[in-house]
């Protein structure tokens, strides 16, 4: 099945004057990729990734445009235009993004950059935002424990410190206890669980609880390497600076995180950079 508002892999079924179906019209079904969105060269029985989306006409079709946000995650995103119904969000592809006022928990005005969930409405049949943001959050965390670590995006000052949405699905707290640099909105950070309350709420912060330091960290490096294509600019010598900026952690962690992966044969060091073995 073809998810709207996603990546989907898809195979070229056919080409037609103004572009190519991809997909297969007895299961899947097919999708128009408009001429425009074509790689250099493509053939029948080509799989190509692609965003599927509806354009302006409110016809689903499929783009190798990359999206800034996808359905199921939360973004700041421009705002391009207001109308009597709503706003319309650049969110990196042709069609802007649009938030109907209903969703809008203030009046959205040009030029801001609101936070914002992507959804897909099932009434107009097509993607959309929401500015409620908390709406959409999962409140049950019984399968989460301490010291989970997940990618959170920072969205709103607080009085003890700054509010974040977690892996676009959970609200959390991080404190100003955890900061020498405040972040600002839109920052996205590597966090770990400290505190689980009763509402479904996290407390979260940059650095590892002591007994998850080693395998949290870790994985989080090979993830990151992988990311980087198998290298990164970092490596046991590196300023404390930078090392905080890309992982959240003392430089002294992440030594300790880095000579354990080299134990292990999962990674080497040459010239100032550590590879992915």
């Amino acid at each position: 099945m073809i998810r709207i508002g996603d990546y989907n892999t898809l195979p070229v079924a056919r080409f037609v004057d103004f572009g190519a179906y991809l997909g297969d019209i007895e299961t899947a079904g097919e999708v128009l990729l408009p001429k425009r969105y074509f790689p250099k060269e493509i053939n029948v029985g080509d799989k190509l990734e692609v965003f599927v989306y509806t354009d302006s006409e409110d016809r689903i079709i499929a783009t190798t445009e990359k999206p800034l946000a996808r359905v199921g995650e939360c973004a700041f995103l421009e705002v391009k235009d207001v109308n009597d119904f709503g706003a319309f969000l650049d969110w990196g592809l042709t069609k802007d993004l649009f938030v109907p006022y209903a969703h809008q928990p203030y009046k959205f005005n040009v030029g801001q950059k609101a936070f914002v969930y992507l959804k897909y409405d099932d009434v107009s049949q097509r993607v959309i935002a929401t500015g409620k943001v908390r709406n959409q959050l999962k409140n049950d965390v019984s399968h989460l424990e301490v010291g989970d670590a997940f990618r959170g995006i920072v969205y709103e000052e607080h009085e003890l410190g700054w509010r974040m949405v977690v892996d676009h699905k959970y609200h959390a707290m991080i404190f100003n206890s955890d900061f020498t640099d405040y972040p600002e909105k839109g920052d996205e950070l590597n966090v770990f669980i400290k505190g689980i309350r009763n509402d479904g709420k996290l407390d979260v912060t940059l650095f590892p609880p002591h007994y998850a330091v080693q395998d949290d960290l870790e994985t989080f490096i090979l993830n990151y390497l992988k990311e980087k294509g198998g290298s990164m600019d970092l490596d046991s010598k590196s300023s404390a600076e930078s090392v905080k900026e890309v992982f959240g952690v003392s430089r002294k962690v992440f030594k300790k995180a880095l000579g354990a992966l080299y134990k292990k044969k999962m990674i080497d060091f040459a010239d100032g950079t550590t590879r992915l073995l």
